[in-house]
């Protein structure tokens, strides 16, 4: 989800960036985006004051429209993307994919990524108790996937996990008790890079 916080402190302490923040974070000026499942194309919205080279993937023709309608390149079939990139993101889509789709994703990923490109990927943590119960709310969800599952999945295709961001803990007092006495993780979103090698 996003989270429009005024307060600093508190976006700091409890993770509490947009998932486009986090990820903006990690891009550098030059660099060449793939965002995969672009949707309204907001995402490159958030990088405009970067200078980048950034293409959309997207299944969803209105999106495609809006994104067109923006002036950026969105594509609506991966064979039309040419060329390698630095990253390729994800936010909240795998999620959306059942295990071929996933595996799919993972192979046109490292395709298309220069070697030491990185993929990054955000989504619901499904080691927290909340996410386990209100992932069905959305019935485009598929299923939650771990960081070990993603990270299993991802070791096929010759992408290595090196970084897994935690963030969005649990602000209600109540779940966060019951996430530490369940065993359960505190931080409903999760945010995980991946290197090719």
């Amino acid at each position: 989800g996003r989270h429009f916080c005024k307060s600093k402190v508190k976006k700091k302490l409890f993770g509490l960036m947009s998932d486009h923040e986090r990820v903006g974070k990690l891009i550098r000026d030059g660099n060449r985006v793939l965002d995969f499942g672009c949707g309204d194309c907001s995402f490159f919205d958030s990088l405009k004051e970067k200078n980048l080279d950034i293409v959309g993937y997207d299944t969803d023709e209105r999106y495609i429209e809006i994104g067109k309608r923006k002036g950026y390149k969105v594509f609506n079939s991966l064979n039309q993307i040419k060329g390698e990139f630095d990253f390729v993101t994800a936010n909240q889509v795998v999620e959306h994919m059942n295990l071929d789709l996933l595996n799919e994703f993972f192979q046109k990923s490292f395709d298309l990524l220069k070697k030491d490109g990185m993929l990054i990927i955000s989504t619901l943590n499904a080691k927290e108790l909340y996410v386990l119960r209100d992932i069905w709310d959305d019935p485009t969800h598929v299923r939650p996937y771990s960081v070990r599952a993603l990270s299993r999945a991802g070791e096929e295709f010759n992408l290595f996990l090196i970084k897994v961001i935690k963030h969005h803990m649990r602000m209600n007092p109540l779940k966060l008790f019951l996430d530490i006495v369940f065993g359960f993780s505190i931080y409903s979103g999760i945010t995980l890079v991946f290197k090719k090698r």
